[in-house]
């Protein structure tokens, strides 16, 4: 009976093993899809977005949040893989963006506009621009703005003021800067960048993992 008992015990241990195999892929299935994010031979970012992303011209890397945010889901028969990002189904499938509540996109155009919208909203970044002096000027393809004598630029600087607007100050020798603060746009498109895969050796790899973690339990 010693054999048949050695049998059931194996057999059990399998069982357990088979049942907890999910637990232990999904965490390696999540950073394999982390790793296509880093790794992916993707379309390159436009120039704007190499200028306004911490990470240049590397495309799916700005803060990092994205990747962080990817998570797993165990589910009946195996897991989920997803995130709770909301513009991650974008990036990944591509498409167009077009305005919804307001005519056109607006589109941070330098990195301290973008920082500063980040944390503020566009909303919130026009009233601060506005209670500090800044005459905003809208036209149909940008927002400028211009800077009061003796404020810091913010955004991109066109040029400094001239002709009547530098005549009619000066008496107070004040001169004013033109920047470009906004571009505005009716929509933008996003390439396809397809990392939330599991690639064909991705999976390979997993289906290796899986069987050496069930044989184990039997060694």
């Amino acid at each position: 009976m010693a054999g048949l008992d050695d049998f059931r015990l194996a057999l059990k241990t399998m069982s357990t093993r088979v049942d907890n195999m999910n637990q232990v892929l999904a965490p390696v299935a999540v950073g394999m899809v982390q790793s296509n994010m880093r790794d992916g031979n993707y379309a390159p970012n436009a120039p704007l977005t190499q200028a306004l992303k911490n990470s240049g011209s590397q495309p799916l890397f700005n803060t990092g949040e994205t990747r962080a945010s990817i998570t797993f889901k165990l589910v009946d028969n195996g897991f989920v893989i997803g995130t709770n990002k909301k513009h991650a189904a974008l990036i990944n499938n591509g498409g167009t963006v077009t305005a919804r509540n307001a005519q056109k996109l607006i589109l941070p155009a330098s990195r301290d506009v973008k920082q500063r919208v980040d944390s503020w909203g566009v909303k919130q970044t026009l009233s601060w621009l506005e209670s500090a002096g800044w005459q905003l000027i809208w036209r149909p393809g940008a927002l400028i703005g211009r800077c009061p004598d003796g404020k810091k630029g913010f955004g991109v600087q066109i040029a400094a003021g001239k002709g009547k607007a530098r005549k009619r100050n000066a008496r107070t020798k004040k001169r004013f800067s033109f920047y470009l603060i906004f571009y505005r746009k009716k929509s933008i498109t996003v390439p396809k960048r397809e990392f939330m895969v599991l690639r064909e050796e991705q999976v390979r790899m997993l289906k290796e993992l899986g069987q050496r973690y069930i044989m184990k339990g039997n060694e």
